[in-house]
């Protein structure tokens, strides 16, 4: 099986929110809830990857990084990071910033 994508834009928004759904539309929690969690269980269940293609957006701020990213760390464990590829893979800070979010959760 091939792995598992999110294409971020086309699947969520270009312009991302805040860190909760409480705060506006197109939050990090509603990301989690609507697309990173159920994509990453499907990933796992399949031994597979989760590519994440962040192409597009007009920008991540460190909120909407944390309400996505911190719970799923919290749900799966650390190690999780593992499962993940981010794309593109030249937006080398937001990647690293993603990581760490998920490493310190």
């Amino acid at each position: 099986m091939n792995n598992i994508k999110i294409d971020f834009v086309k699947e969520f928004t270009d312009a991302p929110g805040a860190e909760y759904k409480r705060q506006g539309k197109f939050s990090g929690e509603e990301f989690y809830e609507k697309l990173l969690a159920p994509r990453y269980k499907e990933a796992v269940k399949n031994n597979v990857k989760l590519e994440i293609d962040f192409d597009g957006a007009y920008g991540y701020h460190f909120t909407f990084i944390r309400g996505a990213f911190c719970p799923l760390s919290k749900t799966f464990g650390k190690e999780c990071v593992d499962n993940l590829i981010f794309l593109p893979s030249d937006d080398t800070e937001l990647i690293e910033e993603i990581k760490d979010y998920i490493r310190e959760a």
